[in-house]
This record gives structure tokens, sequence and C-alpha cells, in this order.
């Protein structure tokens, strides 16, 4: 299994997404492309970074569930690979929405993925006027899109995550939401639920065979 989340706008939450995701899917691991960030650094997940000039399919392994966080690049690498799943995340505002379609659009089309399942992610929003807001405008991208030929998508999904200082803690610290939401309920328990919500999602698009490899 290969999901991966990817936006040509810097500071959408990628990185964020792919971490926890991977937290709450077992047996995963990330591939992390930006050359210029050690994900490393802050990723409570196992996290590997990849140089460039190395060859990616050779990073995949033969079991698990890969989570490549394309650091924000047009990485030609990626369109050889079959991903099971393309997560695009975007902030609120109008541009952060048209620039997440754009990468939609771009790898969408130059993939050659067999079958090309989306979910894209209202990532990081303050109150529900601004999420609605958010969902019209993307909505309205996505179908104008598909019915101008743009987009190429098998299935489309949408998420959300709010924002929370919670996670900037998380980060901070290293550490893994379940784990600070073992120490501090009250605090972490609104985000840790919508990460649990997201990967249940995940889980179900790409089927049980995610969860029963995630069984030891």
């Amino acid at each position: 299994m290969v999901i991966l989340v990817a936006g040509f706008k810097g500071g959408v939450g990628k990185s964020t997404i792919a971490n926890f995701l991977a937290e709450k899917l077992k047996n995963s691991y990330i591939l992390n492309l930006d050359a210029y960030q050690d994900n490393q650094d802050f990723n409570s997940s196992k996290t590997l970074n990849v140089a460039f000039n190395e060859d990616l399919q050779d990073k995949i392994k033969d079991s698990g569930i890969c989570i490549i966080d394309s650091g924000g690049f047009d990485d030609q690498r990626l369109y050889d690979i079959d991903i099971d799943l393309f997560i695009f995340p975007t902030l609120t505002d109008k541009r952060s929405i048209k620039i997440t379609l754009d990468t939609a659009v771009t790898i969408l089309a130059k993939s050659r993925s067999s079958k090309k399942t989306v979910m894209f992610v209202v990532n990081n929003y303050i109150d529900e006027k601004r999420l609605k807001k958010a969902k019209e405008l993307l909505k309205m991208g996505i179908q104008q899109a598909l019915k101008d030929g743009k987009l190429i998508a098998d299935q489309l999904y949408l998420n959300e995550i709010k924002h929370s200082g919670a996670i900037e803690t998380a980060i901070d610290t290293r550490k893994s939401l379940s784990e600070l939401y073992l120490k501090n309920k009250a605090a972490y328990q609104r985000v840790n639920q919508e990460f649990e919500k997201l990967t249940s999602d995940v889980r179900e698009i790409l089927g049980e065979e995610v969860v029963e490899d995630g069984k030891d």
C-alpha cells in the first residue's frame, strides 16, 4: 500500500498529516522527499529521508504501508509508482485551495497509477464558518475541473482537520498524539479523535487488507 501526501504550496500540513497518519496506521512508515528538511527531527513516526538522486521505488518495502511526504515538489519519481491513495491538503483561503487543485490536476494527469483514489483535506481551519466556505470553494473547483476534463480521479473524498495548538506541541516535543492523549486527555482528545477519524476513513477507502496488515 502506498499513500501520497502532496501539495505544491508550503505550510498546508503535508508533513503533519503524514506523520500522524503513520502513527495511527500500524506497520507504516514515511518517505520524506524534501531534501531540505530532515523530517526525522520532528516526526514521531518512523521516517526515512530520501535524497534527490535516490531511486524511490527501491525505498518502498514489499510489506507495510508507505506514506510519501512529497515535500512540495513536482517530483518526477512519483509518476511511475502505483499509488493507492492521493491526499491533497489545503488551507481555507482561496489561494491555497487553487494551488491545491492545480497540484491535484498536475499530479493525477502525470501519474501512471492504475486507479486514482483521491482525498482532499481542509486543514487547520479555525471555525465552522471558514470550513463551510472552504468546502464550498473546493467543491466548486473540483466540479469545474472534472467538467473541463482536467481532473482525473476515479473516487473523490473530502475530510477536515481543525486548528489546534496541541498539534504544534506534539511536533515540538516529537511525541505521538496517542502518547500525549494518555497524559492529558482533555487537551488532546479532539485532535486525537480527528486523526482517528481520518485514519478510519483511509482504512475504509483502502480496504480491509489495511486493517489485517496492522495486526501483529
